[in-house]
C-alpha cells in the first residue's frame, strides 16, 4: 500500500501537538521539515523538489517560503515547543545537563542557543538569532532564551547548566548577576588550547572539569550537524534576523523528529540494516535522516513519534581509536581550593 508524502504524514501526526492559528500554517511547517528532512539542506532554493502545490511554479514557491519564514505565526511557541514537550514526556524528575552557547554566522549574526546533552550530541531547548557583530553577548539579550528553556524542562528536573568560558578566577561560594549562587574551577594543561574557567551550580572539584567536558562532546557535534554533517545551514542564503530564528527552529523540528527516529530503529534493533559499524557507529540524526530517506524512496509510513528515553544512551563512536581520542584522561598532579 502506498502511504502518503512525507509532509501529509508529518501534518497528521503533527496535528496531536501543534495549535496553529490558522491550518495552512500547519500545512507549510510540515512541507518545511518534510523538505528539510529530505533534502538534508537548510537552502529554501533545494526544498523545492519535495514541496505540494506541484502545479506552482519555482518563483511562487519561493515566495510562499519566504513568507513562511517571516511570519510572527510560524513561532516556536506554536510549532517547536509543542513537539519538544511531546519528545521529553519522559525526562520529568530526571537529571538533565544543560548547555548554553553562542555561534557566529558570516560574522554578522550570532546564534545562541539552550541545548539538551543527550546521547553524545545535543539537541535544542531555544534559541535566536540576534544581529550582533561578535560571540559575546550581554545578558540582557539572551536572557529571554535561558526563561524559554526554563519553562520547557520538565517539572521536578534536576538541571546542571554549562555555560561557557569568560572568567578569571578560582572561587567558591561566589554569586554572579548580584544573586545567583556559584562556583567557579579553573585549569590550564598541556592538551587544551586554551586555560579552562567552568562557571557552575556544582561544588567545584577534579570531576568538574570531566563535567564540562560533557559540554564540547554534545554542543560541538550539534553546531557540526547544523553545517557540514547534515543541514549546510551557511548556503541558506538568509541575511535576516528574523528569518533565521525562524529556519534553525525549522531545522531544530527536523532534528528533533530524525533523532526521535533514529532512537525508535536502535530500540528496534534494526540500525544495522543502516549501520555497518560493529557496534553503533552513526548518531541517531544520521540513522534517523537514513531511515527517513529509505522510508521516503520505500513509500512506507513513517513510524509514530514518541517521547525520548530520559536516560541519556551510550555515544556512538565510527573506531576504537576515535573512542580512544575522545575518552582520553586528562590528570592533574596538583590541585589547590579556594573559597571566601
Amino acid at each position: 500500500m502506498e502511504h502518503p508524502p512525507l509532509h501529509r504524514q508529518l501534518q497528521k501526526q503533527l496535528r496531536q501537538w501543534v495549535n496553529p492559528k490558522d491550518q495552512r500554517h500547519l500545512q507549510g511547517y510540515a512541507e518545511a521539515i518534510a523538505a528539510i528532512l529530505q533534502s538534508s539542506s537548510a537552502c529554501l532554493g533545494k526544498w523545492l523538489p519535495y514541496l505540494g502545490h506541484r502545479n506552482c511554479q519555482a518563483r511562487a514557491h519561493m515566495e510562499r517560503l519566504s513568507y513562511l519564514v517571516h511570519n510572527p505565526h510560524i513561532s516556536p511557541e506554536r510549532f517547536y515547543n509543542r513537539l519538544l514537550q511531546q519528545a521529553l514526556q519522559a525526562f520529568e524528575g530526571s537529571a538533565v545537563t544543560l548547555t548554553l552557547d553562542t555561534r557566529m554566522l558570516w560574522d554578522q549574526f550570532c546564534l545562541v542557543e539552550v541545548c539538551v546533552v543527550w546521547g553524545g550530541r545535543s539537541f535544542t531547548l531555544a534559541q535566536t538569532v540576534l544581529e550582533h557583530g561578535s560571540a559575546t553577548v550581554a545578558f540582557e539579550d539572551y536572557q529571554t532564551v535561558l526563561l524559554a528553556a526554563t519553562r520547557l524542562i520538565p517539572s521536578r528536573c534536576k538541571e546542571t547548566l554549562l555555560d561557557d568560558r569568560g572568567v578569571a578566577y578560582l572561587l567558591r561560594g561566589g554569586t554572579v548577576l548580584e544573586n545567583i549562587p556559584c562556583h567557579l574551577a579553573t585549569a590550564h594543561v598541556e592538551l587544551a588550547k586554551e586555560p579552562w574557567a567552568v562557571l557552575s551550580n556544582l561544588k567545584p572539584s577534579v570531576k568538574t572539569f570531566a563535567l564540562y567536558g560533557e559540554r564540547f562532546g554534545g554542543i560541538e557535534p550539534h553546531f557540526k550537524d547544523y553545517k557540514s554533517a547534515a543541514f549546510h545551514v551557511l548556503d541558506s542564503g538568509l541575511r535576516d534576523a528574523t528569518a533565521l530564528t525562524c529556519l534553525f527552529m525549522l531545522l531544530d523540528s527536523a532534528y528533533l523528529i530524525a533523532l526521535i527516529v533514529g532512537m525508535s530503529l536502535v530500540q528496534r534493533r534494526q540500525h544495522s540494516r543502516l549501520d555497518w559499524h560493529g557496534q553503533r557507529g552513526l548518531s541517531f540524526l544520521q540513522l534517523g535522516l537514513r531511515e527517513i530517506a529509505r522510508l521516503s524512496y520505500e513509500r512506507l509510513s513513517l513510524p509514530k513519534l514518541g517521547a525520548l528515553p530520559s536516560k541519556s544512551p551510550p555515544k556512538a563512536y565510527a573506531s576504537q581509536r576515535k573512542r580512544l581520542a575522545l575518552e582520553q584522561r586528562i590528570e592533574f598532579n596538583k590541585v589547590i581550593r579556594f573559597s571566601w
